[in-house]
């Protein structure tokens, strides 16, 4: 089977084909604020030149490709909408089936596929996203009470005139000082917050080292983060743990999850930053996945701007 995976639910469009265990992955990403119209159009700008540099790698044709996967959801409308629809289009145009994922649940996959092997628990961090989830039945056991670590820490870069995280964690790692901010977790849960408002704040005093300030927001995130995920290892008797998302490309965190994986003897399941980041094949990985388990999708799809990790079942049936 060759499957094509359309990834849109943000910034970044994605397509990704999954031919056996082979994966072709480009993608583009928009470079500006956040707003819906915009991400569409850029969108509908790259769909056609991204969808014939896959197939020009993956060395076929467009009538190769005997199924269509596409992230229905979580995400913001505009760009959301236009993935499904071109998910619709190619699937009546070229005759075969199309099937939604949910977004979260294919970044858990993405790093399984690649793992060759699952995970217990699965640490979940993206942008809007920031969850524990049971793997097995994608029960959320712990999530930020407000806003996701991805987009707080892209906030707390552009309040500093940076792009984004990333530039946000390069400067960070020329810090020499550790500064001591809130820290604040409740339960399995975490909340961001006061923590940005305490980093803005302070920012805004001038009387700290930027990159002092950058690190220490990024190891006390990370460490509320990682003490959450602890007790939800032993809550639950993890021995392994799934970490994806685009935040799970920082390395701050991923030092820090070096000495927890040794600390509390817990396998920490990876993947590489190009499937970390949003990207067409991951789409392809779970849509393939459902589909020869026989879970279908009624067409044609819908997008669901609001779609929780916990529901991804619910939207199919099976024949």
């Amino acid at each position: 089977m060759i499957t094509l995976g359309i990834e849109s639910t943000a910034h970044t469009l994605g397509i990704g084909i999954k031919i056996g265990d082979k994966l072709v992955n480009v993608l583009d990403t928009y470079q500006g604020s956040y707003i819906p119209r915009d991400l569409a159009e850029h969108h509908a700008k790259f769909f056609r030149p991204l969808l014939e540099s896959a197939l020009s790698s993956a060395e076929i044709s467009l009538r190769d490709i005997n199924l269509i996967a596409v992230s229905q959801g979580p995400g913001i409308g505009a760009p959301l909408s236009f993935g499904v629809g071109m998910a619709n289009y190619l699937s009546y145009k070229l005759n075969i089936p199309v099937i939604g994922v949910n977004h979260g649940y294919a970044h858990v996959k993405i790093v399984e596929f690649t793992n060759r092997r699952s995970g217990d628990l699965a640490l979940y961090i993206s942008g809007g996203n920031t969850m524990i989830l049971r793997v097995r039945d994608l029960k959320i056991i712990g999530e930020t009470l407000d806003m996701g670590i991805g987009n707080m820490l892209d906030k707390a870069a552009r309040h500093l005139g940076l792009r984004n995280a990333a530039d946000l964690e390069r400067l960070a790692l020329q810090h020499d000082n550790y500064l001591e901010f809130p820290y604040t977790v409740k339960g399995m849960n975490t909340t961001f917050a006061g923590i940005f408002t305490y980093f803005v704040n302070r920012a805004n005093k001038k009387l700290d080292r930027v990159e002092n300030l950058a690190y220490s927001l990024f190891h006390t995130s990370f460490s509320m983060l990682l003490e959450t995920l602890a007790r939800a290892v032993f809550a639950y008797n993890a021995d392994s743990v799934i970490v994806c998302g685009g935040v799970a490309q920082s390395r701050i965190l991923n030092e820090m999850l070096d000495k927890f994986s040794k600390q509390y003897g817990v396998e920490i399941l990876r993947t590489d930053n190009m499937y970390n980041r949003d990207n067409g094949a991951m789409i392809a990985v779970l849509g393939e996945e459902l589909y020869m388990q026989g879970y279908r999708s009624s067409y044609p799809l819908e997008a669901i701007p609001r779609y929780r990790v916990s529901d991804s079942l619910k939207h199919y049936f099976n024949r």
